[in-house]
């Protein structure tokens, strides 16, 4: 009934918990797709799944929706049992252990509310509520049948010679029921590998403490107990194999000893002793959460958990029957000094794991992945340190001392409880922010309006198997304002949780992929429209949807185009049939691929050749400018596959690379590009004539020039609309372009206490450079950019508003060589005027003294990575036969290919995020695959059949995976308890 109570408004009038990235299966069936197929087909180019392990969860979800035809009453109940789960799990382990295992029957009755009390801190804590419920993260899973789970592994084998239970195969039942539960949660692989660790620690210690024998009928049943373990997860994990290590190179690539070195200081040892600290409390205030992270007093009550931890302690040495307690305080102990993280003391040690031990990096979100097994053994220890605590408090028969222990545990059990009980009229995420002088909001309740539904309806039939450009684009998540319903989302973009179709949308962890998705949007900001429409041809993408429900959020929003704008001007280009879906959206179908219903694939007698890594949207955009004008040209950007199928390549195509660059940060970057020239290598493989150019991709920024130098010899300019000779070698491109200038002064005298005002304008993109020189060293100044008009006054007297404010930058004389040169970022969707104020100080050498500023410029920044030369060779024409493709899709990762008959040798491409595992089958062979940019790529000839047959493989080996788990599983639990029966008898 409480767990009934305290979340209900979290769902009342049919709404729903959807937050950041949190995944809910909305759409049943669109969900089921993207876990089955360890796939995520409606985000293009298609993002891998990595398990089976969420579909528990889907399973729970969807069931709940189509029998209540409401996800609201769905997500209500799921978290009802789970919450349910936690508690009385929790209260039956607590039970135990001090009966079972302690052996104390006295106070039993009232020690039953011990077990109550602690529970309910376990479930209702400040942990499970920013981890786990107030946005869903399965690891919901893990903490609503940890308890459960555990007591029945004690019940199987108990270190402390506990009652002998003849109903060892209900818990066995129970063991492996809540293991196989607790799978969504092990879709964060480290809580799997911890589960495991701390499972195997456990067995060790009852074989040595059970002096069992090597060989013997107990330690062949303990061994097949772990192997039932391993099994049980096998299903699930063996998928997850398969994409793990990509994955993880991927995301620890900034490094992880550099994450454990910026450190946390919030979660130090004591902090972490009284649940404190906790990072994601940071980033998601609420309206009380400076009582946890600020006011002292209020936490103060807290230090009551550290002071039962350590009167736990000071008693172990009096338990007899204490195997079980010190297996539980490892496992405390050790959670909590990750849990701690960079903080002291012995912190050295962590950051020696961080950097030397394999995938330890999978502890960067430290109080995440390690508090689970950090809170659970913390609040069992702490319930039998009260239980101890209360009885040698009655000993005393002191009322005084049981009045404060009572006061202390009920004081803290309501801090702790906090979230859920305490502040439950605002336990609601909220993000308020203002756009346009106007003050919006998004919320974690929300619903789906109708006009998605209608859009699904309408759309659906038509994109499905197409790619699908959104205006504008979301970030890693995507948000909306739906004003006539007085709801709103920010979270996992609505578009391709509930449509099935494929959106281009941000893949954070494909790096290829993400960057080629880059590539409209940033030639639609730099004006190059006819580029734009021409990458849309080459890689498929059939509509532009306009999005009406979007207002601009830093967070939900990456390359922003307007979408009034957008619409303007593809009202005006006749290959866009424009449909009017609804107030929310807008479809524009681009004609010149209506014949074209390949799936994405596509057919050309030759590809090209890129000598480039390919990972910047810039690489991406010079290749669909330069390679040859058919659907999905097969790009080739190996030294390898070059020699391979060099007699098939027709364009060859060198960018520019800066190998510096790439080692360099965000700011080193911009500062370099700035400074309006850069020298980049050009390899060229072919001797022949090429044509060069060079692009900055940057608002406002134009190519002056570009001058190509050969080794030991003179530099040539280049003439865009001709070719020159290049020989096979490398070159040196100088670029020299200009930026987007906003002030531009060459000298600015100003007295003592004057200030001068200067118009900046609108900036309206994210990065910017202020630089200047300040001559007169016994005068100071100030620069003060602001993001509205200020008054001078305000300015005198230091009396402006910070948040009217975007930086101020005293230069004085202690300053080196006065020079000032600072990258900014602005808020590219302040529509206000920003303004530069300079104000002269009071002087050093004299009040009447005058400072001279020089080279004043305020400037649109430059990123390396925008910057671009490149070179083309064309040496024969591609023929495309997309066209003439016949394509039937089986299944998301099997298809049916028919070749036209005027189709020889050539390539086929495929335009989804390369894996390795992509197979081209004819009737008698394997076609050779290659990585084609970021997508897919065979080479066909001698194909006598015209039929081709394209299959993911890997999935063929996670069915026969789930099919053979399911059968040895089985086996092996029969073989477990035969064997266990005959070592009892």
């Amino acid at each position: 009934m409480l767990c009934l109570l305290v979340i209900r408004h979290w769902f009342s009038d049919n709404s729903f918990i959807y937050y950041v990235d949190s995944f809910v299966p909305i759409d049943p069936k669109n969900s089921f797709i993207r876990l089955y197929y360890n796939l995520d087909s409606h985000v293009f180019p298609w993002n891998s799944e990595t398990s089976w392990s969420g579909i528990i969860y889907w399973l729970m979800l969807s069931f709940g929706s189509v029998v209540f035809k409401s996800l609201s009453i769905s997500q209500y109940l799921l978290y009802v049992f789970l919450l349910s789960s936690s508690v009385m799990g929790f209260y039956f382990l607590v039970n135990y252990l001090w009966t079972e295992v302690l052996g104390n029957r006295n106070m039993h009755n009232l020690y039953l509310f011990f077990s109550f009390f602690f529970a309910l801190l376990y479930t209702f804590n400040l942990y499970t509520f920013y981890y786990a419920f107030f946005m869903f993260n399965p690891d919901a899973y893990i903490i609503a049948f940890l308890p459960f789970n555990i007591l029945s592994l004690f019940k199987i084998y108990s270190l402390d010679k506990a009652k002998a239970n003849s109903n060892k195969s209900f818990w066995l039942i129970a063991f492996f029921g809540t293991l196989i539960l607790m799978s969504p949660g092990f879709g964060t692989y480290i809580f799997l590998a911890q589960y495991f660790v701390w499972i195997t620690l456990y067995l060790v210690i009852y074989f040595l403490t059970s002096r069992t024998k090597i060989i013997s009928l107990n330690a062949l049943s303990l061994f097949l107990f772990l192997l039932l373990i391993i099994l049980s997860q096998w299903w699930w994990f063996f998928p997850a194999i398969l994409g793990f290590r990509d994955l993880y190179e991927f995301q620890s690539s900034t490094g992880t000893i550099s994450w454990f070195k910026g450190g946390f200081e919030p979660a130090q040892l004591l902090n972490s002793l009284r649940i404190l600290g906790i990072p994601m409390m940071v980033g998601n205030p609420f309206s009380w959460s400076d009582y946890y992270t600020a006011n002292k007093l209020f936490t103060l009550p807290l230090f009551f958990l550290p002071a039962l931890l350590l009167f736990f302690l000071a008693s172990l040495k009096k338990i007899k029957s204490r195997t079980t307690l010190l297996y539980l305080t490892t496992m405390l102990l050790i959670s909590l000094f990750i849990v701690k993280f960079s903080n002291p003391p012995f912190s050295f040690i962590l950051g020696l794991a961080f950097e030397h031990v394999p995938y330890f990096g999978a502890f960067r979100e430290f109080y995440h992945k390690a508090g689970i097994y950090y809170i659970f053994p913390y609040f069992l220890i702490l319930s039998i340190a009260a239980a101890l605590l209360f009885g040698r408090v009655t000993q005393l028969k002191n009322k005084l001392y049981l009045v404060l222990f009572s006061l202390a545990l009920f004081i803290t059990g309501i801090i702790i409880t906090g979230p859920f009980f305490l502040f439950r009229s605002d336990n609601i995420r909220n993000e308020p922010f203002t756009y346009q002088h106007k003050n919006y909001n998004f919320n974690a309740k929300t619903k789906i309006p109708p006009e998605y539904t209608q859009l699904k309806k309408v759309f659906e039939p038509e994109c499905k198997g197409k790619a699908v450009m959104v205006v504008p684009r979301g970030a890693w998540i995507s948000s909306a304002n739906w004003f006539k319903y007085g709801t709103s989302y920010m979270g996992v973009d609505l578009l391709s949780q509930t449509i099935d179709c494929s959106f281009v949308t941000t893949l954070a962890l494909k790096p290829k992929s993400e960057a080629s998705n880059q590539v409209p949007y940033v030639l639609l900001q730099n004006n190059e429209y006819d580029d734009f429409k021409s990458y849309l041809y080459k890689t498929q993408i059939s509509f532009v949807l306009i999005r009406h429900d979007n207002i601009p959020y830093y967070a939900s929003n990456w390359l922003y185009i307007n979408p009034k704008e957008m619409m303007k001007r593809l009202d005006l280009d006749t290959d866009f049939e424009k449909k009017d879906i609804n107030e929310y959206f807008t479809v524009y179908r681009y004609k010149k691929l209506d014949k074209i219903s390949t799936f994405g694939f596509a057919l050309q007698s030759k590809g090209a050749y890129a000598n480039s890594l390919l990972t910047k949207p810039t690489d991406y955009a010079i290749l669909s400018k330069k390679t040859p004008d058919v659907i999905g040209s097969a790009v080739i950007s190996t030294s390898k596959d070059r020699r391979i199928y060099e007699s098939s390549i027709g364009t060859y195509i060198s960018i520019g690379t800066c190998e510096e660059c790439d080692e360099k940060g965000e700011i080193d970057r911009l500062i370099t590009g700035t400074k309006k020239r850069m020298s980049l290598s050009l390899d060229i493989v072919k001797e022949g004539d090429y044509l060069c150019n060079a692009r900055v991709y940057v608002p406002g920024s134009k190519v002056k020039k570009l001058l190509i130098k050969e080794e030991n010899k003179g530099q040539t300019e280049v003439d865009f609309s001709r070719s020159i000779p290049l020989s096979r070698r490398r070159y040196l491109a100088n670029i020299f372009y200009t930026t987007e200038e906003y002030i531009n002064k060459k000298s600015i005298i100003i007295s003592p206490e004057e200030i001068i005002e200067l118009p900046v304008g609108k900036l309206m993109s994210r990065n910017y450079r202020l630089s200047y020189k300040l001559k007169n060293p016994d005068q100071e100044v100030e620069v003060i950019l602001a993001i509205k008009r200020l008054n001078k006054k305000e300015i005198q007297e230091k009396q402006f508003k910070p948040e009217n404010v975007l930086f101020n930058n005293p230069l004085g004389p202690s300053d080196k060589d006065q020079i000032s040169d600072r990258i900014f970022q602005a808020d590219e969707f302040n529509i206000n005027n920003y303004w530069l104020y300079i104000r002269g100080g009071p002087g050093i050498a004299s009040k009447k003294s005058k400072a001279e500023i020089s080279d004043l410029m305020l400037e649109r920044a430059v990123d390396t990575n925008h910057v671009a030369a490149f070179c083309s060779m064309v040496e024969g024409e591609s023929e495309d036969f997309t066209g003439k493709l016949k394509v039937s899709q089986i299944t998301p990762l099997e298809y049916k290919v028919i070749l036209p008959n005027t189709f020889k040798k050539g390539f086929l491409t495929f335009n989804k995020t390369f894996a390795d595992d992509w197979e081209a089958r004819g009737r008698l062979t394997t076609y050779p695959h290659f990585q084609s940019g970021y997508a897919n790529g065979w080479f066909i000839e001698n194909s006598s059949n015209r039929e081709v047959t394209v299959v993911l493989a890997r999935h063929e080996s996670i069915k026969k995976n789930g099919f053979i788990t399911l059968l040895v599983f089985v086996g092996l639990l029969i073989l477990y308890i035969v064997i266990r029966k005959k070592y009892e008898k």
